[in-house]
């Protein structure tokens, strides 16, 4: 089960930046595991 902002972030990347600043202020309510594998995909070059 993704977290909704991955379901959204696959569904357009056009708004990349406010995904990206949502995750941040929701940091703590993102287990490590999921934030590690959104910035493994971010910096990877995925949008």
């Amino acid at each position: 089960l993704l977290p909704p902002f991955v379901e959204l972030m696959d569904a357009s990347c056009s708004n990349s930046y406010e995904l990206r600043t949502q995750i941040e202020m929701n940091h703590m309510k993102l287990s490590s595991t999921w934030l590690e594998w959104f910035r493994l995909q971010w910096f990877n070059g995925t949008c």
